[in-house]
């Protein structure tokens, strides 16, 4: 991802603590310190009405290509502020051996994806659009 596009650490700790208020239970430790490994987070999402899909469904999501979306990358923990279909473009050009675990949400908080290294895509708030 260019680093242009990354957030600035100040406001990325800021959205994450919204974004974790809002959709992960309050029993989320970052660190598992019993298997010594990182914790993530949808593993941990409220019972908000998740759906899960495959990483195939990705494209079908209703979300418009230009919205500006941020994406938080939980290996890394960087967050980025890019397009959904700049988000799109990454996933897709992604190397077999490659795997990411990220959100994506926007600044309402209204919806959020979520896309692990088992190629799932939960989703909260938003639809997969008919074919």
């Amino acid at each position: 991802m260019k680093t242009e596009n990354i957030v600035s650490k100040e406001i990325a700790n800021e959205l994450i603590t919204q974004y974790r208020d809002k959709y992960i239970k309050s029993s989320y430790k970052p660190w598992c310190s019993s298997i010594n490994c990182k914790n993530l987070p949808w593993c941990y999402y409220e019972e908000l009405g998740i759906k899960i899909f495959g990483l195939d469904d990705l494209p079908k999501i209703n979300i418009p290509l230009e919205k500006a979306v941020y994406c938080h990358d939980e290996v890394d923990d960087i967050m980025y502020q890019m397009t959904f279909g700049e988000v799109l473009k990454m996933i897709t050009n992604l190397e077999p051996w490659e795997g990411v675990d990220i959100e994506i949400f926007d600044e309402s908080l209204d919806w959020t994806i979520a896309i692990t290294h088992e190629e799932e895509v939960i989703t909260y708030g938003v639809e997969i659009i008919p074919e």
